[in-house]
């Protein structure tokens, strides 16, 4: 990673991206020494990439998480605060901290990084995803043919694919890298399609008439990846029993992402908020989606910081939340746009939150 000839690793074409880009190869080295120093606990092992505003999810998803998980934390762009706060509460958890400048890393440039440094298999998960059965962590075996699993999937009705989402994710490295190589690909979000695999995708049906998802008009994180790993015959593995553990009408809770990230914690977001749901039924399928997902994301982070022992994550959160009151405020204005099964997810974590304690994590 000594020169722009490999900049395509993170995504990065544009010469005027250069800083940038030398910054993501400090933070290559710097991920690269944190694997040596802990060599050790490597193999099976997960990461959490912990964001601004945040530390409430991640509390409770180490809750969640069996003491014996092999798990990392990759710390993006956190205040002051929120990395003393990590460090003093988990000092037991490996930590590694990246430079970034004046924001938050990307996110599929993260998953980059991971791939570009790992050399055994690995996973992934979001610090808004909730593992309530400590023994699924157990039952990821990928078949030879595998190069990812997940118990989140979303179907594209008009190529007939399920493909795998990044909530929790099970990476087969060797697979991916190989792959990454043989087409210059990376994780990164994209509107251009790359020329070398056009075809390719045409013949699993996606193309700039038919994207992933529906209410987008580019592939997400790692789409292109999976795409060409389905497109050269590899599968990934979404087991019966992990389908059933992921849903919430069939009442047997196993795993929950409640979908609550820190995009839409900003006063610009909370501010139009009111103005967006007035005008509910003018806007685009994604502008819908997106208020949908930032009225639940409030939602949640509130019902979280309720059920909450931690007073510093309290005090300094809950300020941004004063529009609401309480949770229940949250439903008063937007109830109208967080659904039954959404809020049921939420109770199911507080119910397993109560059984659990305040043991783990």
């Amino acid at each position: 990673m000594a020169d722009w000839d490999e900049a395509w690793r993170y995504g990065y074409f544009d010469a005027d991206e250069a800083s940038e880009y030398q910054c993501m190869q400090r933070n290559h080295e710097r991920l690269r020494a944190f694997h040596v120093q802990h060599q050790q606990r490597l193999g099976g092992h997960f990461y959490i990439t912990v964001v601004p505003r945040t530390l409430d999810l991640l509390s409770c998803s180490l809750r969640c998480l069996p003491s014996t998980t092999k798990l990392f934390l990759i710390l993006n762009g956190l205040d002051e605060w929120e990395r003393e706060h990590v460090r003093r509460r988990y000092p037991h958890l490996p930590a590694c901290e990246l430079e970034t400048e004046g924001t938050s890393i990307l996110y599929d440039r993260v998953l980059d990084m991971l791939l570009e440094t790992n050399s055994v298999d690995f996973g992934i998960l979001d610090q808004d995803c909730f593992v309530l059965d400590p023994s699924l962590l157990t039952r990821l075996r990928m078949r030879r043919n595998d190069f990812a699993i997940s118990p989140f999937v979303t179907h594209n009705r008009a190529a007939s694919i399920a493909f795998p989402r990044t909530y929790f994710l099970f990476f087969k490295v060797k697979t991916l890298q190989s792959l990454r190589n043989q087409y210059r690909l990376s994780c990164k979000r994209c509107w251009t399609i790359p020329a070398n695999i056009v075809q390719q995708l045409q013949a699993l049906g996606f193309g700039y008439q038919n994207f992933p998802h529906d209410s987008m008009d580019y592939f997400d994180n790692f789409q292109l990846l999976w795409g060409i790993a389905m497109a050269n015959g590899f599968t990934f593995l979404q087991p019966r029993q992990l389908r059933r553990w992921s849903r919430i009408r069939g009442r047997r809770f196993r795993v929950v992402h409640v979908g609550a990230g820190h995009n839409y914690l900003t006063d610009e977001w909370r501010d139009q908020m009111p103005a967006r749901l007035a005008a509910y039924s003018e806007l685009s399928q994604l502008d819908q989606e997106k208020l949908r997902a930032a009225a639940f994301c409030h939602y949640a982070h509130l019902v979280i910081l309720e059920h909450s022992d931690d007073d510093e994550l309290r005090q300094r959160y809950l300020p941004f939340f004063g529009n609401y009151e309480d949770s229940s405020g949250v439903l008063q204005q937007f109830g109208s746009v967080i659904s039954g099964p959404s809020r049921e997810k939420m109770e199911v974590l507080v119910q397993h939150l109560r059984r659990i304690g305040t043991s783990r994590g």
